[in-house]
């Protein structure tokens, strides 16, 4: 709706034929009448469901999913690249840090108060852009919003043995309705900040082409510019609050679904992980090997050679 309402203003303040005068969209806006309302509602209305399904390819775009053409391909090696020099600077800055606060902590004379302030600020600081990143190499995506996905990607089902991009698709099946809610709310947050992001985008693009030579009314495209960018910015601090909420859904019905797949329940972490090591092919489309199953009461399993079965109950 307001990308429509933005291009009825450009329309609207002759900017396609000379410099915009202001009195032409005051009398354009005035003139509106009930039918013209609800026309440019309609037009509005079919832009947005037109626009929906490419939501998804706007998200991966955003997360620098750019494609295999020359150009997107040198342009995603230049991004990575900052990328990763930037993620080794704030890192080893929050080492720095780090080690500076535990020589003041062991110290017999303490610094002055400003000083520690100063100190501790930039140790959360750096903690906190480092926490922005994947710890691999590899996984280092060209945008802030794809480093920040991707962190919560690989790192929610780490601790288990598997990416949550593999675990959470099946977690999803088998978790409460609250708590799927409570995960597509979040997701949905960061999609409408994408998307008022890419809106935004179009309408700098928009205004560059109608006051290209029209002089300092060229400056009016920094409104949406900046209105952009900070949409942007407020999508990648959803994408944290996403990513945690992954990594909550995953932590809490890993089990559940460890039973509705009737496997044995691993006892311990080690046991987890040598789960998921049995199981990965499953995950990529692959034949499985020997994996034991577990069946309720009175569904015994059929015994399989080579296989060992779990214990009955």
């Amino acid at each position: 709706m307001l990308l429509v309402a933005y291009c009825f203003v450009l329309f609207s303040s002759g900017a396609l034929s000379g410099p915009p005068d202001l009195g032409t969209v005051r009398a354009a806006l005035s003139g509106l009448d009930f039918g013209e309302a609800a026309l440019l509602a309609l037009v509005a209305m079919v832009v947005g469901v037109v626009t929906h399904p490419l939501q998804f390819m706007i998200v991966q775009w955003a997360e620098g999913y750019w494609g295999l053409g020359n150009l997107s391909r040198r342009m995603r090696e230049l991004a990575v690249d900052r990328h990763r020099r930037r993620r080794d600077a704030v890192v080893n800055l929050a080492k720095d840090a780090a080690e500076l606060r535990e020589l003041i902590d062991d110290a017999d004379d303490p610094p002055e108060d400003r000083v520690q302030q100063r100190l501790l600020t930039l140790h959360y600081e750096a903690s906190r852009l480092s926490a922005s990143y994947p710890g691999a190499d590899d996984d280092v995506m060209p945008t802030r919003l794809g480093n920040v996905l991707r962190r919560y990607e690989v790192g929610a089902g780490e601790p288990f043995g598997l990416p949550a991009t593999a675990l959470l698709p099946l977690v999803a099946l088998v978790a409460p309705a609250n708590e799927l809610t409570y995960l597509n709310d979040r997701r949905s947050a960061m999609d409408l900040s994408v998307r008022t992001a890419a809106n935004f985008g179009i309408a700098f693009l928009l205004t560059v082409v109608f006051l290209w030579d029209d002089g300092l009314w060229l400056l009016a495209a920094l409104v949406p510019y900046t209105l952009s960018y900070l949409s942007y910015r407020g999508a990648v601090v959803q994408a944290h609050d996403y990513g945690n909420a992954m990594a909550n859904v995953i932590a809490m019905n890993r089990f559940k679904l460890y039973e509705r797949l009737r496997l044995h329940l691993p006892d311990n972490v080690l046991e987890e992980r040598r789960l998921h090591e049995r199981l990965q092919p499953m995950h990529d489309l692959t034949p499985l090997q020997k994996l034991a199953f577990k069946h309720p009461p009175g569904n015994q399993p059929v015994a399989v050679p080579g296989v060992d079965q779990p214990p009955a109950g």
